[in-house]
């Protein structure tokens, strides 16, 4: 809904192997769904070109997204 393109990586395969790929691919941000974070309410944000890694709440993601995409 808020225009932004996105790639869902649900494959089968060890969670390596699919950063690298995301990385291959370029994409700048990449949002981590993981049970622990999501028991907390969180999910992790990892922003490339900038070298950020961290927790977010899931109610604030998009907005985090959005902003990191504009800078």
């Amino acid at each position: 809904k808020a225009g932004v393109p996105a790639l869902l990586d649900d494959r089968d395969e060890r969670a390596g192997g699919k950063f690298k790929d995301a990385d291959l691919f370029g994409a700048p941000v990449s949002i981590v769904i993981g049970e622990r974070t999501l028991k907390e309410g969180c999910v992790e944000l990892r922003i490339r070109d900038r070298d950020i890694n961290e927790k977010v709440e899931v109610d604030t993601i998009l907005s985090r997204v959005m902003q990191a995409l504009d800078k």
